[in-house]
């Protein structure tokens, strides 16, 4: 044998062992990672289904409160020569339901009279999650609530032909 062979020799040896140590490592904890995989996954959905379901919920009410400000600008601000109350939340809410398209969201308005002549336009989105849906109530027995954002304006209506 030459001279420099036994030298790097040990050290392969050396090399050698430390790998099968780390094999033998590896090969004994064999399906552990299945095992964590099973148990963190069912987490990790459950956590991306909130953040979706949140992430939905607020994108929602942001279109919501933008849409209803607009709404009640162009139908409540001044109404045209007749038109009460009734049709006036009649038509918000169809402009709401409108911008909304969405099977798990819902609309109501509602008006009501304030002091000094004043009109106050009060909307509510309800939101159904997305894990519920439209038409499921209960889960396992347990009642799934609608989420709900109310916004409210009040407005001074500009009457025709009416001086102040």
């Amino acid at each position: 044998m030459p001279a420099h062979i036994p030298k790097y020799s040990r050290l392969f040896r050396i090399k050698v062992q430390s790998i099968q140590a780390i094999q033998c490592i590896v090969l004994s904890s064999k399906g552990q990672l299945a095992v964590e995989y099973v148990v963190c996954m069912p987490v990790v959905l459950i956590v991306a289904l909130i953040a979706l379901n949140a992430g939905c919920y607020l994108g929602a009410c942001a279109l919501f409160d933008r849409s209803f400000a607009e709404a009640v600008r162009i139908h409540a601000s001044a109404p045209a020569y007749g038109q009460d109350d009734r049709a006036i939340c009649t038509a918000l809410q169809h402009d709401l339901e409108y911008a909304q398209r969405g099977d798990n969201l819902s609309v109501s308005v509602e008006s009501e009279a304030t002091a000094g002549g004043l009109k106050r336009y009060s909307a509510t989105l309800g939101y159904a999650p997305l894990i519920t849906g439209p038409l499921r109530d209960y889960i396992m027995g347990v009642p799934m609530p609608y989420l709900d954002h109310v916004q409210s304006i009040t407005i001074h209506q500009y009457r025709p032909g009416v001086m102040l």
